[in-house]
């Protein structure tokens, strides 16, 4: 509609909206008239919108998770209202979309819009693959550093057990060589029942107790080496644990303090790249939003583009409620024109073309910000 049709049938909504308490606020949503071109690429612009809009709308997700999990502090439980969420330049996504601007420097409106698309999903990928580079940086770090912790601090299974063993106890030749087992407490006569014909070629006597804890036991065996992983298989059926010595890669305390700057240092970098890029991200994924409601409009009322377009955020419970009053508000919408390219029979038949399995009479484009 022209500029003053517009604002009544703004103002008529609001006030529909407010009588019947359906919503919390209803704002003008700023869509630009934008490149058409032919009816034929509009039509075939709307899968690929579909599909970018899924792909951004994922990314988006996943920079929000990274960030709540990274930025999370140690120990602090991760429910949802200790979350803080992420700022899109400088206000809540919530703000943000209730003066939303589109941003022509940025996504010029004279190009066609299957190359703006392009543009975003362009932009996005490289996001989606800069993440994947600076989360799996960040895991590795942690990974390692929990490998250290265990070493310190788990039991004999896991723990770094080499202050434990007197020195030259070890022997390590051509032929012998010497395997530290881990036993339960319960299974320590058995052990020194059978260790010595779990496989040929054990040392006889060459069991010795390398320490104890309140579960466990690990001892100390000398055998060939030609005979060692049938000696490990026998272990591991009967529930012995076998570890080498030479199987510790221990990190000195300098590099372990290395280690931990590193961590600081990317944790840092990944929180900051996440702030600015999730912004960048939402505002994309929201002018691929505008796209795709401009281009429905198109495809079912016709040329010339002639619409207005309104953001509503309904009450708790109240959505149901209110798709029932503006379907029942613009009911006279769902009768195709002459110039439409497509038919309500067709989007009864197989949903509204971009909303999914919904069809209204009004274009109708879900803004779901609950990942935030």
């Amino acid at each position: 509609p022209k500029a003053t049709v517009g604002e009544e049938e703004f103002s008529r909504v609001n006030r529909i909206t407010e009588e019947k308490g359906l919503t919390d606020g209803n704002y003008k949503f700023d869509i630009p008239t934008l490149r058409v071109g032919n009816m034929d690429t509009l039509v075939a612009l709307t899968d690929e919108l579909k599909k970018s809009t899924a792909a951004v709308e994922a990314t988006l997700r996943k920079i929000s998770i990274q960030y709540h999990d990274v930025s999370a502090r140690e120990g602090e439980e991760k429910s949802k209202s200790q979350k803080k969420d992420i700022e899109v330049r400088g206000a809540s996504a919530e703000s943000f979309l209730t003066r939303f601007r589109w941003d022509d420097a940025r996504y010029p409106r004279r190009k066609p819009m299957p190359d703006i698309a392009a543009s975003i999903r362009g932009q996005v990928a490289k996001m989606e693959s800069e993440l994947k580079d600076k989360v799996a940086e960040y895991a590795g770090i942690q990974g390692q550093l929990a490998q250290v912790a265990q070493s310190q601090t788990g039991s004999l299974l896991s723990r770094d057990f080499s202050k434990d063993v007197e020195k030259g106890t070890v022997v390590e030749s051509d032929f012998l060589t010497t395997v530290f087992v881990v036993v339960q407490r319960m299974d320590v006569k058995e052990w020194e029942k059978k260790y010595e014909t779990l496989t040929d070629y054990v040392v006889p006597r060459s069991s010795k107790v390398v320490c104890e804890e309140s579960d466990y036991h690990m001892f100390s065996v000398v055998l060939f080496k030609k005979f060692l992983n049938d000696f490990q298989n026998e272990c591991r059926q009967l529930r012995f644990t076998v570890r080498k010595l030479d199987s510790l890669q221990k990190l000195s305390d300098d590099e372990v303090k290395s280690l931990r700057a590193k961590q600081s240092k990317a944790k840092k970098q990944l929180v900051r790249w996440t702030l600015t890029n999730y912004g960048e991200a939402f505002l994309a994924w929201i002018h691929l939003k505008c796209i795709q409601c401009f281009v429905e409009s198109i495809l079912r009322f016709g040329l010339p583009p002639d619409f207005q377009a309104m953001l509503l955020t309904p009450k708790k419970s109240k959505a149901k409620n209110l798709e029932k009053t503006l379907s029942e508000l613009y009911k006279h919408l769902a009768a195709p024109s002459e110039d439409s390219a497509m038919k309500v029979e067709d989007e009864l038949k197989h949903g509204a073309l971009l909303g999914g399995d919904k069809f209204f009479p009004y274009v109708f484009l879900e803004v779901d910000l609950s990942f935030k």
